[in-house]
């Protein structure tokens, strides 16, 4: 897990909240400079809470998550890695009277994951067993389908995962 290096922070600058069905995106650059805030509102009010989960591998954004998350979600991760993001999100958690079984409301902390390594049955068992609660797919990467081939063609091969993982 390494810091983001200064030239690449400007990348890595949107922030969204939400409160009571209203938000604020503000874009930063630099500690505490705001370039652009927009107000907006989300219409109907959501009945309950929208989950925060947030992002990032740096030690400071897995501290960030732990401290104020409702879950972390990654960027394309190895099994090896995500395993040692899980250990120190729990160690963050636990620093902060929270855990991974309870965020501090009574629900589990979220880890959302983009596996790069663990996939069907046997895969997707291995992640849940070190902690995943959600696993982000994309079926047609699996079928050699690229990111730009047709929309058709995607949407059948989700059909089969469906079909395979969560509907049989």
């Amino acid at each position: 897990m390494t810091e983001v290096p200064k030239r690449e922070r400007p990348l890595w600058c949107a922030i969204v909240v939400v409160a009571l069905g209203l938000a604020l995106m503000v874009s930063a650059y630099g500690p505490g400079r705001v370039v652009a805030a927009l107000p907006f509102q989300r219409a109907p009010v959501p009945s309950e809470p929208i989950p925060l989960y947030i992002g990032g591998h740096t030690k400071k954004a897995l501290s960030r998550a732990a401290r104020v998350g409702m879950g972390w979600t990654s960027a394309m991760i190895e099994f090896d890695q995500l395993t040692e993001v899980i250990a120190t999100l729990e160690q963050n958690l636990r620093a902060g009277g929270r855990s991974l079984a309870d965020r501090g409301d009574g629900a589990p902390f979220a880890i959302q994951v983009v596996s790069m390594d663990k996939f069907g049955t046997p895969g997707f068992a291995d992640l849940a067993g070190a902690g995943v609660t959600d696993v982000i797919v994309m079926p047609w990467m699996m079928s050699g389908l690229g990111f730009d081939a047709p929309v058709e063609d995607k949407i059948a091969t989700m059909e089969t995962f469906a079909d395979k993982y969560i509907r049989g």
